[in-house]
């Protein structure tokens, strides 16, 4: 039979071989436990990309809401200069046709009273004429009528 030295060096063999299984495993544990963490953040450093991408998208949708907020608003701007510039093209238009209807009036009238003038002047240089003939019957009828004398020959 084994000695009680056998024994407890058997003992202490068995104690030594299962030390180092637990060991082995506490190394193997640590291990996967470093292999979860390592992938826990690599998973994390993913995630926290992804959200700042995100919010990097929401920024630039943002930026470019608000560019086209601006440039629609322009577009409005524009719109409504151009449409003050219609009215007032519109007004000019409407004052120049005024314009050119009062001076072809101005005008008709200057006509009408140059004709009126030229009547007036006609009219005058007629009864001038008249005048002057009537005056000239009135002048021939206050003198008397010459006779036809005949000379009377010198006596000699």
């Amino acid at each position: 039979p084994p000695s009680p030295q056998a024994n407890q060096a058997e003992e202490a063999k068995r104690q030594q071989a299962k030390a180092e299984q637990v060991k082995r495993q506490q190394a193997e544990a640590e291990k996967v436990a470093r292999q979860k963490a390592k992938e826990a953040k690599r998973q994390q450093d993913a995630l926290a990309r992804q959200q700042a991408e995100q919010e990097r998208q929401r920024l630039e949708a943002e930026r470019q809401a608000a560019e086209i907020a601006k440039q629609k608003a322009e577009a409005e701007e524009a719109k409504r200069q151009a449409a003050e510039l219609a009215r007032q093209q519109e007004e000019a238009r409407k004052a120049a046709e005024l314009a050119a209807k009062q001076k072809a009036e101005t005008e008709r009238k200057a006509a009408e009273i140059a004709e009126q003038k030229a009547e007036a002047e006609r009219e005058a240089a007629e009864l001038a004429k008249q005048k002057a003939e009537e005056e000239g019957r009135q002048a021939a009828q206050s003198q008397p009528k010459r006779r036809n004398r005949r000379a009377i020959p010198p006596e000699l």
